[in-house]
């Protein structure tokens, strides 16, 4: 069994917008880092230039460059100045990640990850909340 997490990420009214299941390497040290670098990479902007490939335009746009990134189509956003091309998912597990109905719980998750707007020109916040013990944390904010 993996450790399954759920990521909701909420719109700039704090409405869920999507909400996307894990099905394994879901506690903090690997999908909360991953989350943390993928969002660090810009700020969320309500208007952005044709050149600007560093923000985000706005939480729909955090959410589908989420989702693309967690399915293993990604760049290295850790580094700004990487030539890394955009490629195929590098697993075989490319169902790992899944789309939910908005609410869906109780699916085995150990994690629920919240990727919340903090306004225009601000990074994302993202909390995690382990099931377990009910401890919330603030990964990035």
């Amino acid at each position: 069994m993996g450790t399954r997490c759920i990521t909701v990420v909420e719109d700039e009214n704090g409405e869920e917008l999507c909400r996307i299941f894990r099905g394994f390497d879901g506690y903090p040290s690997v999908h909360g880092d991953e989350l943390i670098s993928f969002l660090a990479r810009g700020r969320v902007q309500e208007r952005i230039s044709m050149t600007d490939d560093k923000s985000f335009l706005g939480m729909g746009d955090v959410a589908s460059s989420l989702i693309t990134y967690l399915k293993g189509f990604r760049g290295d956003f850790t580094d700004p100045s990487s030539d890394k091309k955009w490629g195929p998912p590098s697993s075989i597990f490319g169902n790992n990640i899944q789309l939910m109905p908005a609410g869906t719980k109780d699916v085995g998750e150990e994690f629920i990850y919240t990727v919340v707007y903090q306004g225009d020109n601000q990074f994302a916040k993202v909390d995690v909340v382990s099931i377990g013990d009910g401890k919330r944390i603030t990964l990035l904010s």
